[in-house]
């Protein structure tokens, strides 16, 4: 039994759905964004056979794919969410430095 797009808990508060170690039966990614528009799919793997099942495809929304094979999907979800985290940090501290700026002017 295949998991089916329409069956991911996707509310209208989701903006995003991480697909790590996993892009599912061929057309799954794809179903994704269509049954889900204006959700944004992020896909981290090191599978060869997801590169082939994601190749050449077009979706209907914002698919973001991040494929390696020279990591573990283990490996490859933490650096992407400690780089998204040190973005975020980054524009807290820029956004703090410009608060202190322009109180301090």
């Amino acid at each position: 039994m295949h998991l089916r797009p329409e069956e991911l808990p996707v509310t209208e508060h989701t903006h995003t759905v991480y697909l790590i170690d996993y892009v599912g039966q061929e057309g799954f990614v794809e179903g994704v964004s269509r049954a889900h528009p204006g959700v944004r799919v992020v896909v981290l793997d090191h599978h060869k056979t997801a590169v082939d099942v994601l190749r050449g495809r077009s979706f209907a929304g914002p698919v973001d794919i991040h494929v390696t094979m020279d990591m573990s999907g283990a490996t490859i979800a933490w650096a992407y969410f400690a780089r998204k985290l040190e973005e975020e940090r980054a524009l807290c501290k820029r956004l703090q430095e410009e608060l202190i700026e322009e109180r301090g002017a």
